[in-house]
């Protein structure tokens, strides 16, 4: 896609539900995969294994955390300079979500980066 344009995707987790309830397809994040125009073989990657639902029981904010494939665990739903996305929450609709990028990392400074 080009830099500022929006593409709506459809999720569908498979248990045929579609209530705001039930809505459990953007936790269900798995991979991203960067490529160049010419290839089929992604020069960026980043999956996640799994993901786990954190209460805080002192109060503070509850968390979604997804373990990469190294094991260390993210928080997608936070900004990362690290990170080229993150994943957030429709203001106005809360049956949506969104992948957001917010750069694309380099092929060259990435070259053999991929799986993390």
């Amino acid at each position: 896609m080009d830099p500022g344009e929006k593409r709506a995707f459809v999720i569908a987790a498979g248990l045929g539900q579609d209530t705001s309830e039930d809505n459990i397809g953007l936790t269900y994040f798995h991979e991203l995969h960067f490529f160049d125009a010419a290839s089929d073989t992604p020069y960026q990657s980043y999956v996640y294994l799994a993901h786990k639902y954190v209460r805080d029981a002192h109060g503070g904010d509850d968390v979604w955390l997804y373990e990469r494939s190294d094991g260390a665990m993210e928080r997608l739903f936070v900004r990362s300079p690290e990170r080229p996305f993150y994943l957030e929450r429709d203001k106005e609709d809360g049956d949506l979500g969104r992948l957001v990028i917010t750069f694309v990392p380099s092929a060259d400074a990435t070259a053999g980066g991929a799986g993390k």
